[in-house]
């Protein structure tokens, strides 16, 4: 036979009832769906990023093809051309000519680096005199549009403390100037 529950019972079970599927509730549904929106989050902040490098490499990858485009685009005596490797003599006598309108230079080498996909950048260290800016900007300009692939690294020009007189402003034009640079010129071991 069945025992008549009193209300408190009643009341209790219904209380038991209401935790259990609460329990339940929170248990496999709440906790997991939060866990997948906290997946969702993390994974859209993530394409986020993916999308921001993407697009950052997409503007790179434009300006990129806009210089070699514009590259192609000059007349074929002015377009710069990748050395075969251990092409110092050639360098040297480059520099030689272009230098030769300063009225002295050093030149000093740096050791080769050699990439894994064959290009060689021979990094040179150069201090040159000149009689003035203009001619310093004449052989920095010869050198920025070498016939041999190079890049300029660094052009510090200054005019010798010598030079300036005490009561007159320095003026760059017209004192000596001594320059300081930087260039790479760039070599590949696979067209040797």
């Amino acid at each position: 036979m069945a025992k008549k529950l009193s209300s408190r019972e009643v009341f209790m079970l219904i209380i038991l009832v209401v935790l259990v599927v609460g329990s339940c509730w929170y248990m496999f549904f709440y906790t997991p769906l939060q866990n997948e929106i906290l997946d969702i989050q993390a994974k859209s902040a993530q394409l986020d990023t993916d999308i921001a490098t993407a697009a950052a490499k997409a503007a790179k990858m434009k300006s990129m093809q806009e210089e070699v485009d514009a590259i192609l685009a000059r007349p074929a005596d002015e377009i710069t051309e990748i050395a075969p490797y251990d092409n110092a003599t050639v360098v040297i006598a480059q520099l030689n000519g272009i230098l030769s309108a300063s009225e002295e230079y050093n030149l000093t080498f740096r050791d080769v680096a050699v990439n894994s996909d064959g290009t060689v950048r021979r990094v040179i260290n150069m201090t040159f005199r000149c009689e003035s800016y203009a001619s310093a900007r004449s052989i920095v300009d010869a050198l920025s549009g070498s016939h041999w692939r190079c890049i300029v690294n660094s052009v510090n020009m200054s005019v010798p403390k010598k030079e300036i007189e005490r009561d007159d402003v320095p003026n760059i034009m017209k004192y000596p100037v001594e320059v300081t640079a930087q260039v790479t010129f760039f070599e590949s071991k696979n067209l040797a």
